[in-house]
């Protein structure tokens, strides 16, 4: 087991230079640690995150897809702790769980203008992020939701440290109100006794 060499048996594909001059910035502290996964999806997306930094590549080409750099409310950045992807309306984006100081912000980004179109706030810090629906009506079948889910228009479970499991209506049947992590809206609890649920 001495002297091994890596045998290198597929051509790797490079990280745009741009990418990784972006995510080796010298602010970037050792709690924000470069993460990244790439998505079993049709669309072959590859996300890389460091602190505020967000990095979608084209997970069989390289290519740089978007790119952002996340604000938060005050001086210190925000922190990516969590992405997931999520289509809605013919579009691409990312759901992006940030840590702040005070709490978290769960982020509707979309890919193909590379910003923040949805964002709230939430309580505790986000440690998980699943898409549920993404869409919203009284048209749409509901054969694995419960029914007062289709008057929510897009749905997204989230999960916090404090042991919160949150169906977050993301409103994406109202798109016309600019939001971003810095003016994200605060969340209106509702609360659901059935047990159908």
């Amino acid at each position: 087991m001495r002297d091994l060499t890596a045998q290198v048996t597929s051509s790797l594909l490079q990280f745009p230079e741009v990418t990784l001059q972006a995510l080796g910035e010298d602010e970037i502290t050792l709690d924000s640690v470069l993460c990244g996964k790439f998505s079993g999806g049709r669309n072959g997306l590859a996300w890389l995150a460091c602190g505020p930094q967000l990095e979608v590549v084209n997970s069989v080409t390289g290519e740089r897809l978007s790119a952002y750099r996340f604000s938060g409310v005050n001086e210190q950045p925000p922190t990516v702790r969590v992405v997931k992807e999520f289509s809605w309306q013919k579009r691409t984006g990312l759901l992006v769980g940030l840590e702040e100081a005070e709490g978290s912000v769960l982020c509707l980004y979309d890919l193909g203008v590379s910003r923040v179109v949805k964002a709230v706030v939430l309580p505790g810090r986000v440690t998980a992020i699943e898409p549920i629906a993404n869409h919203g009506g009284a048209s749409v079948r509901t054969q694995h939701l419960h029914q007062s889910l289709r008057w929510l228009f897009g749905v997204a479970a989230v999960a916090t440290d404090v042991g919160h499991l949150l169906l977050v209506d993301l409103c994406l049947d109202d798109l016309s109100c600019s939001q971003n992590e810095i003016e994200a809206s605060d969340p209106s609890v509702t609360m659901i006794l059935a047990s159908e649920v």
